[in-house]
């Protein structure tokens, strides 16, 4: 009998124990502001770091209560065989299990944003800026600097035309040059790919700056190549552009409106003054516009103006030219 209550003794001892150990493990692997704001941290594993370091760094940022427990965990439930590297966004709000998730996961955080075709060099900067992902100032500098990267045609004196509208997606610790470099890369990959049949006249740079016109003259695809054709067969009859997207690009005022005194400007990218294409692009064609400059329609049109609802009327002569204009202020 004293046997019985002995061994009951020591079971009982036992399991409370265990008790206390399961109950100290699942507070050290709790998170450490279970209840607070969510606020983040971000955390980069490092190719090749070890468990124990990666844990003693969570331990020392707040995110874990334990690295030792953090530790344990990991070995029991063969996670730390599985830690990729990479930047990642954390909270002292969650878990040992959650944060050990995230990080065998491989959710590398990222911000994602997109550019759309038809954004100056300036408007990039302001969009990237805005998400928090490029400073400013120190990308329209980088912008300024063409030179510095490869795949840019010679005749470029800055960017513009150059950082291919997109989605990307960029870690919070990307540096403009990268941020640039991966644009630069996305145009090339389009650009090589729409110009391996092209054996046009025009020079990459001349593409693109006939390209930045097409995108800013229309938002209508099917009309681009259209558009196109109508530059195309200015150039060859030495008449001048005549693009107020090239105005407004000199003026600075993508919206509009344009004055008169603003088509007397004496600036080489005002089309209404000088005949042939401008120095360079005025914005960020997309892969539509690209395709347009290099395979233009086939048609003798030399003008167009617009509808006043995205669509142009296009024709040969001016006396046609002249009688859609009036029709489209009388429909006003």
């Amino acid at each position: 009998m004293r046997r019985n209550i002995t061994t009951l003794v020591v079971i009982l001892a036992l399991l409370i124990a265990l008790i206390l150990i399961v109950k100290g493990i699942r507070t050290a692997i709790s998170p450490v502001n279970e209840h607070g704001d969510e606020n983040y941290i971000y955390f980069r594993v490092n190719d090749g770091e070890t468990t124990h370091s990666i844990a003693e760094r969570l331990e020392r940022e707040g995110l874990i209560k334990s690295d030792t427990a953090f530790i344990t965990l990991a070995r029991v439930t063969g996670a730390d065989k599985r830690l990729q590297a990479g930047l990642y966004r954390l909270s002292p709000t969650m878990s040992s299990n959650e944060i050990l998730d995230i990080l065998t996961s491989g959710r590398i955080y990222t911000n994602r944003v997109t550019i759309p075709e038809g954004f100056t060099i300036e408007m990039i900067a302001s969009r990237l800026e805005e998400a928090g992902i490029a400073d400013k100032a120190r990308f329209l500098e980088l912008c300024n600097k063409p030179h510095l990267f490869k795949g840019i045609p010679n005749e470029a004196k800055t960017l513009e035309g150059y950082l291919f509208p997109d989605t990307y997606e960029f870690t919070p610790d990307t540096d403009e040059e990268e941020i640039i470099g991966s644009m630069i890369t996305r145009y090339k990959v389009v650009y090589n790919e729409l110009s391996a049949d092209y054996d046009g006249d025009l020079s990459e740079h001349q593409i693109i700056t006939l390209a930045s016109i097409i995108e800013k003259e229309t938002y209508l695809d099917e009309e681009r190549p259209l558009v196109s054709s109508v530059f195309h067969n200015r150039l060859k009859n030495g008449m001048k552009l005549e693009s107020c997207a090239t105005i407004l690009f000199i003026v600075n005022r993508p919206e509009g409106p344009i004055y008169l005194k603003d088509l007397k400007i004496d600036n080489h990218y005002n089309t209404y003054k000088y005949t042939g294409l401008p120095p360079g692009p005025i914005c960020s064609p997309g892969r539509s516009s690209i395709m347009s400059a290099m395979y233009p329609a086939e048609t003798d049109y030399l003008y167009f103006v617009s509808k006043g609802d995205g669509s142009h009327y296009f024709t040969e002569t001016f006396r046609e030219h002249e009688r859609y204009r009036i029709k489209k202020e009388r429909d006003k």
